[in-house]
């Protein structure tokens, strides 16, 4: 489906909440907020998340894991994240974190051996794909970020990023899936 606004198909201010709207009626009609985690209650499943205002929601995601927490992302350079990261590994919750390893001058290789160091569960990208850009982070197999973010410094606290927050068992058990065929077809090399 395809909207018309002024500046474009799908583009412009009036395309976005279009959009958002159509989401979040595909998702089941619930209304969406333009708040994180904290706001999302039993009748309100869907909220955004947007940098830099409120990035360090996704934070606060992390950090509300208690069972599993599954991230795939293209680029992960954030201390703080990395840290909630380790955090959640040392509180028992089972983390798995697939990171693009061709990310233009090694980005991630630091990420990457500061959590193999920490025992954190983490793999390269396959390379079937030219690139893995997705950025999805699954928490407890209900609470699910998917959007533009990064989790760099300057995607929490200086671009204009926009992800969607999802409290949908459904949506969350599709995503898993996805993260587990990407998972299987990861790889691990040791000293990477």
């Amino acid at each position: 489906m395809r909207f018309r606004t002024k500046s474009g198909i799908g583009t412009g201010r009036v395309g976005v909440y279009i959009l958002i709207f159509v989401i979040g009626f595909a998702l089941g009609g619930s209304a969406i907020y333009l708040f994180g985690p904290s706001h999302l209650t039993d009748t309100n499943n869907i909220a955004i998340v947007y940098s830099p205002q409120n990035g360090n929601e996704i934070i606060n995601l992390i950090n509300s894991a208690n069972k599993t927490l599954d991230i795939e992302i293209y680029l992960l350079t954030s201390r703080d994240v990395i840290s909630a990261i380790e955090l959640a590994k040392n509180r028992g919750v089972v983390v798995r974190v697939i990171l693009e390893k061709r990310v233009m001058g090694g980005a991630n290789e630091k990420a990457f051996g500061d959590l193999i160091s920490k025992k954190v569960n983490v793999k390269w990208a396959s390379n079937v794909f030219s690139l893995t850009h997705s950025k999805i982070i699954v928490v407890d197999g209900k609470l699910i970020i998917v959007g533009s973010h990064n989790l760099s410094y300057s995607a929490l606290n200086k671009n204009r990023e926009i992800s969607l927050l999802v409290n949908d068992k459904v949506v969350a058990k599709r995503l898993d899936n996805l993260f587990e065929q990407d998972w299987l077809l990861a790889s691990y090399v040791y000293g990477h």
